[in-house]
């Protein structure tokens, strides 16, 4: 009886390790990706639309999806409003480094276009 408690216990305690490396994990994850300051996030804060929807909603969060590839010269940042489950996204934009270029994805006609 002894051993088996024994053997029940080490599990616990291997699983509580092991999730408490994955929360470690993911949150280095979502630190590297949730962004404050960038000169895109800059850019992406001062246009129109966005300034409007920050009078509506509030506070928007930035959330750097995607980095560039060879394949994907671009940045994909999200933004939308963090509630207590999930980022609503509002607006995902294609930050071009090497042109310094923003576009804003368009979601009915499924095409890049320049934000205003």
């Amino acid at each position: 009886m002894k051993g088996l408690i024994y053997i029940f216990s080490l599990f616990i305690w291997g699983t509580l390790f092991l999730s408490c490396n994955k929360v470690s994990n993911n949150k280095q994850t979502s630190s590297l990706t949730f962004v404050n300051d960038s000169v895109f996030i800059s850019k992406i804060r001062n246009l129109s639309l966005i300034i409007s929807k920050e009078k509506e909603e509030g506070v928007l969060d930035y959330y750097v999806k995607d980095l560039p590839t060879k394949e994907h010269p671009y940045y994909v940042i999200q933004v939308g409003k963090m509630n207590s489950s999930r980022l609503e996204i509002f607006y995902n934009f294609y930050c071009y480094p090497k042109s310094d270029e923003i576009k804003l994805y368009d979601t009915i006609n499924d095409s890049l276009i320049i934000p205003h």
